[in-house]
């Protein structure tokens, strides 16, 4: 599990593995509702639910520099 900090609450909605719809409106493209998970696509995902996979979208890649 990678969390962003201290404070980071892990959901499925905040992981890089989560694949989300795509909408698009007015020529913009948003992130919708969460599809499926990329590692476990058999297994159910939800705003609320995390694995031991969880890797937060604001966690910083090591080695690298800012």
């Amino acid at each position: 599990m990678i969390k962003c900090g201290y404070c980071c609450v892990p959901t499925c909605q905040h992981c890089i593995h989560a694949e989300k719809e795509l909408i698009e409106v007015d020529g913009w493209t948003y992130l919708g509702e969460i599809e499926k998970c990329k590692l476990h696509p058999d297994e159910e995902v939800s705003g609320a639910h995390y694995c031991k996979d969880f890797h937060c979208f604001r966690a910083k890649k090591k080695g690298k520099k800012q």
